[in-house]
This record gives C-alpha cells, sequence and structure tokens, in this order.
C-alpha cells in the first residue's frame, strides 16, 4: 500500500487544506517541476531482478521520490542555489525559513507514514538518512573551511550522499523481497547493495563532469555552478592534489563565490590543464568497466534491466 500523501488530501476541511497546502508550497513548487523520473524508472527495473510484492515497491517509489524532493530543497539553500531544473529554486520564490519548514514537515511526515507501512524497515530508513546528512555535512565542512578532500575522501563522501538513495531503495527491496520469499519458498534474493554503491559513484562524478562542460547544464543551473558554490567537485579534487601552483590560484577562485563568466572560464582552462578532465572521463570509462564486470558476476538469467539502468545513469542511452 503507497505512503498516503497527507499534502493534497481531500479529507482536509477546506480551511485546514488551504493552511496545509501553504506550508508544504516549496516542496510542492518544486515537486511539480518536471524531472526524469528516472528514481521510480531506476527501482522498478532493479525489482525485476529482486522481485519484491508490487504493494511494497509502490510504497517505496513514492517514499524515494519525496525523499529526493526534500534532499533537492536542502541542497539549494545550503548552496544558495538560484536555478533548479531550469526554473527559480524553491527558497528564492518562497524565501529560506518557509523552504527549510517545509522539507523538514514533509521529511518527518515521511518517515512516519512510512513507519505505519513498513515499521519493520524503519531502522534501514533511519540508518541511510544519517548516511545522507553525513555526506552532506562533509561536503559543506570543506566547500565552508575550503579544505580540499582527498580522492577517497571524497569518493566515501559520495558513498553516504549520492548512493544514499540508491541504496536505500535497494535495502528496502530486498528486505521486502526476502520477506516475501520466506513465505513462498522462493529462491534466495539477490544482493545488489555494491551495485548501487557504484551506480551513485557513476551518477555524481559525471554531474560533477556535467556542472562544469556541459551547455544543458548551464541552461538548467547555470555555468559551472560548483565554482560558484565553492564545491570540491572530482575535478577539483584532481587538480588540487595534481598542481599545487595551480590550485593556489582555484583556491582563491572558489572563496570568491564568482559568478564572471571569465573568472569560470579561466578557471575551467586551468582544471584542463592539470589534465583533470582526461582523468575524469578515463575514471567514468573504469566505473562503468568494474560495473559491468559486477553485474557479469551475478550469473542472472537476464541481467539486461541492470545494464539499462547503467546506461541511463552514463547517458549511453535513455530508459
Amino acid at each position: 500500500m503507497p505512503v498516503s500523501n497527507s499534502t493534497e488530501s481531500e479529507e482536509l476541511p477546506h480551511d485546514s487544506y488551504s493552511q496545509s497546502h501553504l506550508i508544504h508550497a516549496p516542496y510542492l513548487y518544486l515537486n511539480k517541476i518536471p524531472g526524469k523520473n528516472f528514481r521510480a524508472v531506476f527501482i522498478n527495473k532493479l525489482n525485476s531482478i529482486i522481485k519484491a510484492p508490487q504493494a511494497d515497491v509502490d510504497t517505496i517509489v513514492e517514499v524515494i521520490s519525496k525523499l529526493h524532493t526534500v534532499s533537492l530543497l536542502f541542497d539549494d539553500v545550503e548552496d544558495s542555489a538560484v536555478m533548479r531544473r531550469g526554473q527559480p529554486s524553491a527558497h528564492s520564490i518562497f524565501g529560506v525559513p518557509r523552504t527549510i519548514n517545509s522539507a523538514t514537515l514533509v521529511l518527518l511526515e515521511t518517515v512516519k507514514e512510512f513507519k505505519l507501512q513498513m515499521p519493520q524497515l524503519e531502522s534501514i530508513l533511519l540508518e541511510e538518512l544519517i548516511n545522507l546528512h553525513r555526506g552532506q555535512g562533509m561536503e559543506l565542512h570543506w566547500r565552508d573551511s575550503n579544505i580540499c578532500p582527498s580522492e577517497n575522501e571524497y569518493l566515501e563522501m559520495v558513498r553516504n550522499k549520492t548512493a544514499g538513495l540508491y541504496r536505500l531503495a535497494v535495502r528496502l527491496l530486498q528486505a521486502c523481497a526476502s520477506e516475501h520469499s520466506a513465505t513462498t519458498h522462493d529462491t534466495e534474493v539477490v544482493d545488489l547493495v555494491p551495485l548501487a554503491d557504484m551506480f551513485g559513484i557513476i551518477y555524481q562524478i559525471r554531474d560533477d563532469w556535467l556542472n562544469m562542460l556541459s551547455s544543458q547544464y548551464t541552461d538548467q543551473k547555470g555555468m559551472f555552478e560548483d565554482l560558484t558554490e565553492g564545491k570540491f567537485s572530482f575535478l577539483l579534487v584532481h587538480a588540487f592534489a595534481h598542481n599545487h601552483e595551480s590550485s593556489n590560484v582555484l583556491r582563491s577562485i572558489l572563496l570568491m563565490r564568482t559568478t564572471d563568466v571569465n573568472i569560470k572560464k579561466y578557471a575551467i582552462e586551468i582544471i584542463k590543464n592539470c589534465g583533470s578532465v582526461e582523468y575524469t572521463e578515463n575514471y567514468l570509462n573504469d566505473c562503468y568497466e568494474r560495473t559491468c564486470a559486477k553485474i557479469d558476476a551475478l550469473q542472472l538469467t537476464n541481467p539486461q534491466p541492470l545494464y539499462e539502468v547503467l546506461d541511463a545513469i552514463c547517458d549511453r542511452k535513455s530508459l
């Protein structure tokens, strides 16, 4: 049974509904801006391998969707982002206080509703939510302290933050499938958690690459917004580690939180000259090959859905 959408309940009295709508307005605003709906497709593709009951899958899809939207609201506030999905960010319209309150409210409502639906899996949900905030916390610490992490530290942050919702979806599906198989005496559930971690790493590093180099990304969020936000992306981590003289210049630019296009273009040239673009592209290709090897090692009768998810994350073809 899917988690109920308390923000749009028709059973509320008119005044209560209007009040709820106003309180949830930042969340509802962002939720209505069309996205790729990738996570719902991702979950259903994975479940063709895991085979959890469809009612449980529907609940998980809704929970992950809500948590993803909430995470975007928090991210945009913490990054002072101006744009999201080609539109003004929620806090640019509703203000920071209302946006934080709306995101926190939906987060708490989602956890409460999930506990009612799947109380036996609450610990998994809370564990991954803690991981998400730990990852985000480290990224914010590096940004605000202007401290560049090592590559391994960066990848650990990504496993916690970006891979968190992928891993949460997989763990919930597997737990539901295990409960189902225990009553139906089906075969053992396949463990896809290591793949979820790889999916998250590939997604984040590719997103870092797009943030710096993609004109489409510029249209959606602005040119090289990681630089404006002072973030240490995967490319910047490499550049800092491999050219001390250039890292001093890049550090100063990061501290500026610049929106100047010419300064951003200059920073991009520095990063390119450090070999960071080529290194990132090679790293992504290596991640793709290693993930394919992990899928092959599972020896599934039909691994195609996993390859389709991988190709979609890498944008090799659309789902």
